[in-house]
């Protein structure tokens, strides 16, 4: 079988790409953003019915999952309305909903992580000369993907007390306030806090996504735990950051305006729906359900662009001499 990469790898061993002006570790080249894309674009090219089967089977596993938690919340929610809605009794809604979104929360990274480490561990196959099956990719990830478990544990617990927490701070605000005093000015307090919180996150997320944007690459390249792994990736980034950082933003920028962009056609498509019935409520409905559809299938498709993008640039950074 023919490597998808051979004019790009040439004859030089397979943990060094021919194109680098310097196999001289001493002096290891900038990461060339161009290269990095153009190969990242080929190989999703070359393996997009592999990437497409890991990532539909982790879309297929999110669907269920979201359903089942829309179904818990709005059971929940109708239980504390028929019970009065009282901002001070609503202890049990908010452990209910917590505890809904750590089920959210978990299944949704062993679903999405999963099929994160499948594509690195293709996309590696193939930067390495090694192609290997869906199959074969499943048998590869499985012990990295056993080192996850404490991992997302850990983030689930943690992101549904952030929820409780945040419900019953609401909670206490609008219970404190006089009878006065306006709703919005609540609001308007809550959001002030909620927005600085979010910039603070915002700012931490983006740093360690740089600094562990080669995690899983470690694992699957190297065989080492999360915990390794995460250490190995703060190592191999060291004089990459700068173009790390924008590889992030840009495919941030890029995704989440192509996501909402998808919500234009759902709406187009629901428009018959209000001439041929005159229905707001069913035009609402036909135009989540397909926004729904459509958001899923933009996952799908996108989901291996990160994963695939950071192989390359872990490898880049290997033949370039960084250990």
């Amino acid at each position: 079988m023919q490597p998808p990469f051979e004019d790009d790898f040439s004859d030089v061993p397979s943990q060094q790409p021919a194109w680098y002006p310097s196999t001289d570790p001493a002096k290891p080249p900038s990461i060339d953003l161009a290269q990095i894309l153009k190969v990242s674009f080929r190989l999703y090219k070359a393996r997009f019915k592999s990437f497409m089967g890991a990532a539909g089977i982790s879309v297929a596993v999110m669907i269920a999952i979201c359903a089942l938690f829309t179904v818990g919340t709005v059971i929940a929610a109708n239980r504390w309305e028929a019970a009065g809605s009282d901002f001070h009794s609503a202890e049990i809604l908010f452990l209910t909903v917590s505890l809904w979104m750590v089920f959210l929360m978990l299944g949704t990274l062993v679903a999405a992580w999963w099929a994160s480490l499948m594509c690195c561990s293709i996309a590696d196959s193939e930067l390495t000369c090694q192609p290997r099956s869906v199959r074969q990719a499943a048998k590869t990830v499985m012990p990295g993907f056993k080192s996850l478990a404490l991992l997302m544990v850990i983030i689930s617990i943690g992101f549904g007390l952030l929820t409780w927490g945040v419900l019953a701070w609401y909670t206490y605000i609008v219970g404190s306030l006089g009878p006065d005093t306006s709703i919005w000015t609540s609001i308007t307090l809550s959001m002030g806090v909620l927005f600085v919180l979010g910039l603070i996150a915002m700012v931490v997320s983006y740093y360690l996504s740089v600094k562990w944007f080669v995690a899983f690459p470690a694992i699957i390249g190297e065989k080492v735990g999360i915990w390794k792994a995460l250490s190995r990736s703060w190592q191999i980034t060291k004089g990459s950051s700068g173009m790390i950082l924008i590889i992030v933003i840009v495919t941030t920028i890029v995704l989440g305006t192509l996501s909402q962009i998808i919500a234009v056609p759902a709406g187009l498509m629901s428009l018959p729906v209000w001439f041929v019935g005159n229905s707001p409520m069913a035009t609402i409905m036909v135009s989540m359900v397909l926004t729904v559809i459509l958001s899923f299938a933009f996952v799908m498709v996108t989901l291996p662009i990160t994963p695939i993008l950071s192989q390359v640039v872990y490898r880049d950074r290997i033949a370039c001499g960084q250990k």
